[in-house]
């Protein structure tokens, strides 16, 4: 070799080591990002032949396998998701025949095209030319990288882009979600003939599968065919109506989780209030008494932190069953984005399991809907300055709707009494706030009324009927109907003698 040579090989060798190091921080970047979504919650390594629960949540086959074994449900072929902890069913007790995830097999091989050891020195071969180059592209149809020069040949000859087999070659620095999916899609091939695209999805009942031209030429004659697309279209459709139900949940969980914080802030005003009650009787009796005051004040806490308790419980089951909720529509979104129309069939029946599991689950806060409307105060007892062993006592009453009544008086036009019990028949205060009074008339229409409180679990009703005929008058007491509602209110026509005749009847 002459000088010369040398100093050319040596100025090449110059140009080649900072592209090939710029090629790498790229490479790195992407394969780092691809490594974040391909990992493992258990073994927190890069997944190792995924295996997808009917939750949604994927681990490597080894560590599901694992995660069974130690769990001890081997006899009933169920197992519960070590992240979320739904209990899911495994096929004949074999975790290996846990569905695959497509979508995450596909983003492994492309992690496995791309990674390049940072400090490896040697050159890599080319998908495109073979040759060992700096490769500084990617190309979803070569299934690899490519060097410079074949990415200069690929976006400049008609034949790389014909629209049957369109090349579209992308800088690692360019590297986006769109190609990602593009990889993906080229990887929808048919299992039974090698490098044959999936064209077709055979609608019989014994077949229900994605197929490609020579599996419909082949074993699917006279099947009912129609092209992936199309399939993935309405399987699209299906999952669309499944996420929306979903979202709707989600949507009604986030709603009860603001009734329970609203609720356990009302219970703290109210302890608020009951503690002032308890200070301004205190004040007023003697120091013997003031022992009492702490006593009721410690109960109030003791309360409060009981109702506490329970409610972070109640909104910890209601966040959790929301997280469900929104893992699966962010889930199921990110499925539809990537519009990989094999991955959207196979994933279908799954997604609406699941989707049917989350929308049809039972309300946390329906549960116990009595316990919603607590009330919380302090009650001083009528005869306490005769009795100062006796000076009072915390209340804490739940009204029962089912044990309250609407009373009416014959005879009077305009109103009527609301009596608030507890499960022990005895009248006990609500809040105001949660007692919905409905009054009708005879044409449907909602009647002016207003509700105001007499005495303790006494609540008047007053409203101004504008015509004749029946109208229903309906009490609900935290959305539950009280015990005789609906009642009707008949009014009649304006008499003469007005003294003999009462102008409404009541039945």
């Amino acid at each position: 070799m002459t000088l010369f040579s040398k100093k050319i090989g040596f100025t090449a060798f110059l140009f080649c080591v900072p592209a090939k190091m710029a090629a790498i921080k790229s490479l790195k970047e992407i394969t780092d990002t691809l490594e974040e979504q391909l990992t493992c919650s258990l073994c927190l390594d890069v997944f190792t032949q995924p295996k997808t629960l009917s939750c949604l949540h994927s681990y490597c086959t080894r560590c599901i396998a694992q995660w069974y074994q130690k769990s001890g449900n081997q006899g009933d072929d169920r197992i519960d998701c070590p992240m979320c902890k739904t209990t899911v069913v495994v096929p004949d007790g074999d975790t290996s025949k846990l569905p695959s995830s497509f979508y995450l097999d596909s983003l492994l091989q492309l992690l496995n095209k791309m990674k390049i050891e940072v400090d490896q020195q040697d050159l890599h071969h080319c998908e495109s030319c073979d040759k060992k180059q700096v490769l500084d592209s990617f190309c979803t149809q070569c299934n690899g990288l490519i060097c410079e020069a074949c990415f200069n040949v690929h976006t400049t000859l008609k034949i790389f882009k014909r629209v049957e087999d369109r090349h579209e070659p992308i800088k690692l620095n360019q590297f986006k979600k769109e190609n990602v999916n593009s990889f993906i899609k080229n990887q929808m091939l048919c299992e039974f003939h090698e490098k044959k695209k999936l064209e077709y999805y055979c609608k019989e009942e014994t077949c229900k599968l994605s197929v490609c031209q020579k599996c419909t030429t082949l074993n699917h004659q006279n099947h009912q065919l129609q092209t992936i697309e199309e399939a993935a279209k309405k399987s699209s459709e299906s999952i669309e109506g499944a996420v929306n139900r979903v979202e709707q949940r989600e949507q009604n969980d986030g709603q009860e989780l603001e009734q329970s914080k609203e609720n356990i802030e009302r219970i703290r005003r109210e302890i608020v209030k009951a503690e002032r009650h308890v200070d301004n009787v205190v004040e007023n009796i003697c120091d013997m008494a003031k022992e009492h005051g702490i006593a009721m004040k410690e109960e109030l806490k003791q309360t409060l932190q009981e109702l506490t308790t329970a409610n972070n419980e109640e909104q910890k089951a209601i966040s959790k069953t929301r997280k469900k909720d929104s893992e699966f529509v962010q889930h199921c979104r990110a499925l539809l984005d990537r519009k990989v129309e094999y991955e959207v069939i196979k994933s279908e029946k799954m997604i609406l399991e699941r989707s049917q599991m989350l929308s049809e689950a039972p309300s946390i806060l329906c549960r116990q809907p009595i316990q919603r409307d607590m009330t919380i105060l302090y009650s001083v007892t009528e005869q306490v300055m005769q009795s100062l062993l006796d000076i009072g006592r915390i209340v804490k009453s739940v009204t029962d709707p089912a044990r309250s009544t609407l009373e009416t008086t014959p005879g009077v036009i305009n109103e009527c009494k609301i009596i608030t019990r507890n499960t022990e028949g005895k009248a006990c205060p609500t809040r105001i706030e949660s007692i919905d009074v409905r009054i009708k008339d005879v044409e449907g229409n909602e009647v002016e009324k207003e509700v105001s409180e007499e005495q303790t679990g006494k609540y008047r009703v007053s409203f101004k009927p504008q015509k004749n005929g029946r109208h229903e008058i309906e009490v609900k007491i935290g959305g539950e109907r009280i015990k005789n509602s609906p009642q009707n209110v008949y009014i009649l026509k304006p008499f003469e003698d007005k003294d003999n005749l009462p102008p409404c009847v009541v039945l």
